[in-house]
């Protein structure tokens, strides 16, 4: 039987990186994969045919050193393991003795190569470094996953020599559950985005503007943020935009068009979460998602002015709406770590199917 422990600090469904997660070990649980788990929390109801065991959490309030002492616990907990040659390892995290690793954000780089010098020698900056160069060159390492291709490039300009370990993307997925029924009006436009700046609000509330001027009967819904967590030049509620903060969940079917330039994305699960719920996309050249063999999807630069950008939202607006779509599911990711990945470290013959 195949034999994987993955890790993870936060065990459960409570955000982007651990949702991946939860939902990739439990496919792979229902594909007969004997799953472990090395975590610090369980935030969720475990398949009883996963196997967790648990670490001290850190009492560090800074990132970087929690993670330093989540590194500790674990390399403790594998001099340990029984049997440990048996398993392969498989973190999303800045680890030191795992066979394979899912990169889910964008690299900081050799010695924060990214920053300015001076914030190169910050202990956080340096600490951050070093982790993430031994997940990526230990002589253990048998395969890296970026999450998007945008993160697949990222790592070969940074770490060249990786190149011979890295894998096709490990997509996130969706459910064919998830499909729904689209209510919008023709006339209801959506932004979803804790981090407003990096996920372009300021460009999607410019053009939706520049609309409004001609469409009065257009609106615009942000979500992930309060209006008083923006500047005031973005405030315009008295001109049909509504901030509806942060919720669990969006209720997508009820609008026409997904607005999404952002900056650096190095997924956006929004995307194929809206197509999910038929509607339109108008998407940057800067997101991870353009990866899926999505229709409905218009592409512009990040470096296009707000002007283009309106003139999209009109022609998207004035499409004929979409069917829902999903195109790549978890049971589609779990199929493919066993064939495409784990394959090179033991035999399976669970077919793949991309869903498409």
């Amino acid at each position: 039987m195949l034999r994987v422990l993955h890790i993870v600090r936060r065990f459960g469904p409570v955000g982007g990186m651990e949702r991946y997660v939860w939902r990739l070990t439990h496919e792979l649980s229902q594909l007969g994969v004997y799953v472990q788990v090395l975590c610090q929390t369980v935030e969720g109801t475990v398949d009883p045919a996963i196997q967790v065991h648990r670490v001290d959490s850190s009492v560090e309030r800074r990132r970087w050193k929690a993670m330093r002492d989540f590194r500790g616990s674990c390399e403790e907990f594998w001099a340990g393991f029984p049997d440990n040659s048996k398993v392969i390892v498989h973190s999303h995290e800045r680890c030191a003795f795992h066979n394979v690793t899912t990169f889910h954000g964008p690299p900081i780089g050799g010695v924060g190569s990214q920053f300015p010098w001076w914030k190169r020698l910050q202990p956080r900056i340096k600490a951050w470094s070093r982790f993430e160069q031994a997940e990526l060159l230990g002589s253990q390492v048998v395969a890296v996953i970026p999450v998007s291709s945008m993160i697949r490039n990222a790592l070969k300009r940074i770490y060249p020599n990786v190149a011979h370990r890295m894998k096709n993307p490990g997509w996130p997925g969706l459910d064919y559950t998830d499909r729904k029924q689209n209510l919008g009006t023709g006339t209801k436009l959506l932004f979803v985005g804790r981090e407003w700046k990096r996920k372009g609000l300021d460009i999607a509330i410019n053009a939706y503007l520049k609309v409004k001027a001609n469409h009065p009967g257009v609106t615009l819904d942000v979500y992930g943020v309060l209006e008083s967590e923006v500047p005031r030049s973005l405030r315009v509620a008295d001109r049909g935009v509504t901030f509806r903060g942060w919720q669990a969940v969006v209720p997508y079917e009820l609008y026409d068009l997904l607005i999404h330039p952002a900056r650096d994305e190095p997924f956006g699960m929004v995307v194929p979460e809206a197509r999910a719920a038929g509607l339109s996309i108008l998407i940057s050249d800067r997101v991870g998602a353009l990866d899926l063999p999505l229709s409905n999807v218009i592409k512009l630069s990040r470096h296009d002015d707000s002007l283009a950008w309106s003139r999209a939202i009109v022609d998207a607006l004035r499409s004929e709406k979409p069917d829902s779509e999903v195109c790549w599911t978890w049971s589609d990711l779990a199929k493919w770590h066993v064939t495409d990945v784990y394959t090179d470290m033991g035999e399976s013959s669970i077919p793949l199917s991309r869903g498409l």
